[in-house]
C-alpha cells in the first residue's frame, strides 16, 4: 500500500503512522529502531573522536615540555663548562723546589721558569757551592716594580725578553762576552727588567769588575728591593774589597728579605769571625748549618 507523505507504514501491523514517530499508537511497538542505533552510533563516534583529538593534544604538550627539558639542560651543562676555570698546572717540578736556598725568589715568579743562576764554578775558576736561583720572567708578567718604567712596547718587551735568555744561555756555556752583549741589549730595551741587570752584573762579577757590578746589582734594588741575590752579591763584593762593614749591613739586608739565605749567614759568620766577634759568629754558623741540613733532607726526600 502506498504510503501517503509524512506518513510510513508501520512493519508489524502495516498501518500508516506519523514519519517522526518512534512507537506505534496501534501495536505500541518501536518501529525505528535502526534510527535510534545509527543516532547512538553517531553520538558515540563524536565522542571518540573527540577523546582522541584530547589525548593527541595532551600528548604533543607532553612531548614539547620534554623536549624544552632536554635543552635547558644541555643549556646549563654548557654554560657550567664555560664557567668553570681549568686547573692551573703547576710549572715547577717539586725537587727544584727543595733546591731553592732562597724562597724569595719565587715570590719573583708568576708563570716562568726557575732555572739555576751561575755555573759550579767561581771567580777564581774554583768550584762554587753557592748556587743561587734566578728567574726567567716573561716580560708581560713580571711584577710591578717600585720605580715608574718606561713605557715600554709589548714588542720591545718580548725582543728583550728574548735577548735576556740568549744571555741565559750564554752565561750556562761560560760564553760571559757574549753573555754580557745579550743582558745589555735587553736593558736598552726594556730597562726596567731586574733580572737583567742582574744577569749584567754577574758578568761584571766575573770579569773582575766590581764597581761596575755594584752599579747593575744597586739598579736592581732600585728596581725590585725585594731581589735578596741583589744584596747578597754586593755584600761579596764588599767582602773581597775588605770593606766589611758595607758587606754587613748588604748581608744583613739580604737575611732581612729572606731569612733562609744560608750563604748570607755563612759570610757574616766569617766576618763576625775575621773581628774577633765569636758569638756572634757561631750564631751564623749554627744558622747556616741548621738552613744546610734542612736543604739536604729536602733534596733526599
Amino acid at each position: 500500500m502506498a504510503e501517503k507523505k509524512g506518513f510510513k507504514e508501520c512493519p508489524f501491523c502495516n498501518r500508516e503512522v506519523e514519519e517522526g514517530l518512534l512507537r506505534c499508537p496501534y501495536c505500541n511497538r518501536f518501529y525505528r529502531l535502526t534510527a535510534v542505533n545509527e543516532k547512538n552510533n553517531k553520538s558515540t563516534e563524536e565522542k571518540s573522536s573527540g577523546t582522541l583529538k584530547t589525548r593527541f593534544r595532551l600528548k604533543a604538550v607532553v612531548l614539547f615540555l620534554f623536549f624544552l627539558l632536554i635543552i635547558s639542560l644541555l643549556f646549563y651543562f654548557f654554560s657550567e663548562q664555560e664557567e668553570t676555570p681549568l686547573p692551573k698546572k703547576n710549572l715547577l717540578p717539586q725537587k727544584l723546589k727543595s733546591m731553592i736556598q732562597s724562597p724569595q725568589a719565587i715570590k719573583e715568579i708568576r708563570d716562568g721558569e726557575v732555572k739555576k743562576e751561575g755555573d759550579s764554578t767561581n771567580e777564581n775558576g774554583k768550584e762554587n757551592p753557592e748556587k743561587v736561583i734566578e728567574p726567567i720572567t716573561e716580560p708581560q708578567k713580571q711584577e710591578k716594580n717600585s720605580v715608574s718604567e718606561t713605557k715600554v712596547t709589548e714588542t720591545s718587551k718580548t725582543e728583550a725578553f728574548t735577548h735576556y735568555k740568549n744571555g741565559i744561555n750564554f752565561k750556562k756555556e761560560g760564553k760571559w762576552g757574549l753573555a754580557g752583549e745579550e743582558f745589555s741589549k735587553s736593558i736598552s730595551l726594556d730597562p726596567a727588567n731586574a733580572w737583567a741587570h742582574h744577569g749584567l752584573g754577574r758578568v761584571y762579577l766575573q770579569k773582575g769588575m766590581d764597581n761596575e757590578a755594584l752599579k747593575e746589582f744597586g739598579e736592581v734594588i732600585r728596581i725590585n728591593p725585594k731581589i735578596a741575590i741583589a744584596n747578597y752579591y754586593r755584600g761579596k763584593i764588599y767582602q773581597n774589597k775588605n770593606d766589611m762593614e758595607n758587606a754587613i749591613r748588604e748581608f744583613k739586608k739580604t737575611i732581612g728579605i729572606d731569612s733562609n739565605f744560608l750563604w748570607a749567614h755563612y759570610r757574616l759568620g766569617e766576618i763576625y769571625k775575621k773581628k774577633g766577634e765569636k758569638d756572634l759568629a757561631k750564631k751564623e754558623f749554627e744558622i747556616y748549618e741548621n738552613l744546610k741540613k734542612a736543604n739536604d733532607r729536602r733534596i733526599e726526600n
